[in-house]
């Protein structure tokens, strides 16, 4: 033991007197001492003693080597200065969210509930809130939407004002926001108070305590209630990055009930939409959303005096489909060769307008 004790520290002063040399040496004995002679009890110190000599060797032959480094590495060393380091890394690796524009959803799946968040600056309430999901007790059937709904006849502790926020959309040009929405039900007048929904535009924060949202939609008194109304917005503000809030508030004993899907912006179809649609009830898309095929039809006869042609555009505003000499009230037309997402329905009557409806294929 004594002379096996004594070749181990003889060994150790060999590779404090030639350092340079030192690195082959130290990971081949401490291998050796840690499988040969592991029940010897100061193994363990003697192989540490060796680690830590051949740390500072391989430390100083760096040094000498790049010199830059006695600046770069030793502030490293500290707590604060690691801690630092690995956030900077962290963050700089992390993948930023990416504005977008065209943009759609139908608040479906979790991919289309991605980045939406809701804010509350008023009451706090978990039944009083922003939802995802089917409403099957409404008149919207079963359809997926995001949703409000709030019976304040019995008085609620507080104002409601519940922001639910999307992600980051991109708008360099003026931009059309297309969605639709049902009123499901509301307050008669003499109950005090108000309720509404209205929709926001941010060009800064998602958070509206930053104060930088404005008004560029009233849905409060759509007509008609219990039914899904398809709509466009303009928006005229532009930013790299904005976001759109769906606002619900309400006060005093009311009761509102509000439902959103099919929500889209686009900044490339306002040469395809600019005209009014004067007779978007003329027009009826079924299903909608769509699969493999979809039904059109035209309620009004006078229409049909000049051949109808039909045009579909996706959000980019490229023409996909076109149907032309259309003289019936009704017809199908075949989908299947599109892939999934919103389009935009134009229908003409000869030269004149007639309607564009949104178009939602699943």
């Amino acid at each position: 033991m004594k002379k096996f004790r004594a070749v181990q520290y003889d060994a150790l002063r060999s590779a404090e007197k030639h350092s340079a040399n030192a690195e082959c040496k130290f990971s081949h004995l401490n291998l050796f001492l840690r499988k040969v002679a592991p029940t010897v009890m100061f193994a363990p110190t003697l192989s540490k003693r060796l680690f830590e000599t051949q740390r500072q060797s391989n430390r100083s032959a760096n040094a000498e080597k790049y010199p830059f480094l006695r600046k770069v590495t030793m502030p490293i060393r500290t707590p604060i200065v690691r801690a630092a380091l690995i956030g900077f890394l962290f963050f700089a690796t992390t993948p930023l969210s990416i504005a977008q524009n065209p943009y759609t959803t139908g608040f479906d799946t979790d991919e289309d509930k991605a980045g939406w968040q809701q804010y509350k600056t008023k009451y706090n309430s978990s039944i009083y809130e922003w939802k995802f999901g089917k409403t099957l007790d409404w008149e919207s059937g079963d359809r997926s939407s995001v949703y409000h709904r709030c019976n304040n006849v019995d008085g609620v502790p507080d104002t409601l004002e519940n922001w639910m926020v999307s992600p980051p959309l991109q708008f360099l040009s003026p931009s059309e926001i297309y969605l639709s929405f049902m009123i499901g039900g509301y307050s008669e007048v003499g109950y005090g108070g108000y309720f509404g929904c209205k929709i926001y535009f941010s060009g800064a924060s998602p958070n509206p305590a930053m104060g930088d949202y404005v008004e560029i939609a009233d849905l409060t008194a759509s007509l008609p209630r219990h039914e899904w109304i398809d709509t466009n917005i303009h928006i005229a503000h532009t930013a790299e990055k904005g976001y759109i809030a769906l606002v619900y508030h309400i006060a005093g004993k009311q009761w509102f009930e509000m439902l959103i899907d099919s929500f889209a912006t686009t900044s490339s179809l306002v040469g395809v939409l600019e005209q009014k649609n004067v007779n978007q009830n003329s027009i009826t898309i079924f299903p909608n959303p769509a699969n493999s095929s979809v039904k059109l039809f035209i309620h009004d006869a006078n229409l049909l005096d000049t051949d109808v042609t039909v045009s579909i555009y996706d959000v980019f505003g490229r023409e996909v489909q076109v149907i032309s000499n259309i003289q019936e009230s009704e017809f199908a037309v075949d989908l299947r060769h599109l892939t999934s997402g919103m389009y935009f329905v134009k229908f003409m009557s000869g030269d004149k307008f007639i309607a564009v409806k949104k178009m939602l294929i699943e």
